[in-house]
């Protein structure tokens, strides 16, 4: 089956509706024999405070979490810059595992 990768600031366990509606989806593709890869930030919705682990693997779904600004929901540009540092991060990330899996094709 195919590799799918989503990104999205929250996944789950968080309770936002993005979150849900792409929980729903992952995990369904998972079931269905997909590899399912989710690159989120390591923060929840309510909580720009949280710490969510680096890595998990959840109901098969692979959860790459990456670093962001905490700013929170309280100021429009503390959101944006949260933003922005999500999607930076998720950005390095998706570089530096494709540099490894090339790398480490090249290997076998």
């Amino acid at each position: 089956m195919a590799r799918v990768i989503f990104i999205n600031r929250y996944f789950f366990p968080d309770h936002s509706a993005t979150s849900q509606i792409l929980s729903d989806l992952a995990f369904h593709l998972a079931t269905t024999g997909h590899e399912v890869h989710v690159i989120a930030s390591r923060q929840l919705y309510d909580d720009p405070n949280a710490a969510l682990p680096v890595a998990a693997t959840v109901r098969n779904v692979s959860v790459h979490r990456v670093a962001s600004t905490r700013f929170g929901r309280v100021a429009l540009a503390g959101r944006a810059l949260d933003y922005a540092s999500f999607y930076r991060s998720a950005r390095r990330h998706l570089a530096q595992s494709g540099s490894a899996r090339r790398h480490g094709s090249r290997q076998n």
